[in-house]
């Protein structure tokens, strides 16, 4: 009489008294082994290379500088993988810089140019400008872990990654 649990059973093969488990990789020498996970580096490129500078405005270029003495000593801070994003950084602290200067200069308002406005202060389009650019900046220090709340959180997460080293599950 055969039952429900040794049904799987096949001629000759002793009942396991449950399901059969696979065993991970690297446990059975026999077992065919996945691919390897790509490498961090691999995923983001190499080291970025802050000596290859953008073309970008001279503004721009000076906090690119800046970054680069400040991380140039942690190598795999930054990846190739990145560089658009700092660029991307950079430009919009130009152009931020660019607003700010203008609105230290002319004002929060403008003489209007329209002939609706002709006669009247208007609001200095550059603060619309430096606003955009403003969020355009936290967006970007953010992604790229500038700001204080983000260094916290990626140190979180490194160490949440740390603490399952060891777990082979």
């Amino acid at each position: 009489m055969t039952t429900a649990a040794s049904g799987n059973r096949g001629p000759g093969r002793p009942s396991t008294g449950g399901p059969k488990l696979k065993l991970m990789p690297g446990a059975d020498p026999g077992q065919k082994q996945p691919p390897a996970a790509p490498s961090a580096v691999q995923i983001g490129g190499g080291t970025l290379d802050w000596d290859n500078q953008p073309d970008i405005s001279a503004v721009g270029l000076a906090e690119w500088r800046r970054l680069a003495e400040q991380f140039r000593c942690d190598p795999e801070r930054f990846l190739e993988g990145d560089r658009q994003g700092l660029v991307a950084y950079c430009t919009f602290w130009a152009d931020f810089d660019a607003a700010a200067r203008d609105i230290a200069e002319n004002g929060l308002t403008v003489p209007g140019r329209s002939s609706a406005d002709n006669g009247r202060g208007v609001k200095n389009p550059n603060v619309a400008a430096k606003r955009e650019a403003s969020q355009q900046l936290r967006l970007w220090a953010r992604e790229l872990g500038l700001t204080p709340n983000a260094r916290t959180q990626m140190k979180t997460a490194r160490q949440a990654a740390g603490e399952d080293d060891n777990n082979p599950f």
